[in-house]
Parts: C-alpha cells; structure tokens; sequence
C-alpha cells in the first residue's frame, strides 16, 4: 500500500495505491504486480463498477480485486516466498474502533 497520508486516516485520497499479486508472473519473470489506484476498487455486490469485466477462472479476474463500497476493513497474509532470503520481519497491528 502506497500513501502520502497516516494509514490511520480511513479516507481513500486519489494518490493512495496499491500493489497486489496473483500468484503467477503476469508479466513474465520480473512478477511486478498489479497496481492500482484505491479508489478504482470499491464495487457494489451486483458488480456492475470495477468487478464487472473479471472472468470466471484462474488468469482471467486476477486484476479486479474488488471492495465492498461500504466501509469494510480486513488483511491476509499467506504463504511468504522468499527466494533470495532479503525479507525483513513484518508485524500488522490492526485497531477495531
């Protein structure tokens, strides 16, 4: 996640990226990811808005990841691979106001 704002601050501001994966190498080896901006992710559940061009079927919806257009919070980690060992630890705190 990219911001020129405090992580706490929950508005989405039109510099605020995001950088996602899809556990493939979409664009060959150098696997750089998919970034987009925050506000292009908020769909409804009928998925007329961002989601509407994803497929069915591994390779095809990867790039529409979609948010709830309410306000909705959640974070997933799995499966770190680290190949040339350079990771750094993490820790993710979250806050439930």
């Amino acid at each position: 996640m990219y911001s020129n704002n405090h992580l706490e601050d929950d508005q989405v501001y039109d510099d605020d990226w995001i950088v996602h994966g899809s556990n493939y190498l979409p664009d060959g080896k150098d696997n750089l990811g998919y970034f987009r901006k925050i506000s292009s992710l908020p769909d409804t559940v009928k998925m007329e808005g961002n989601c509407k061009d994803a497929q069915e079927g591994w390779g095809k919806n990867e790039m529409y990841p979609c948010l709830y257009d309410q306000k909705n919070w959640g974070a997933a980690l799995k499966g770190l691979q680290d190949p040339l060992k350079r990771s750094l630890p993490l820790h993710l705190t979250l806050f439930n106001e």
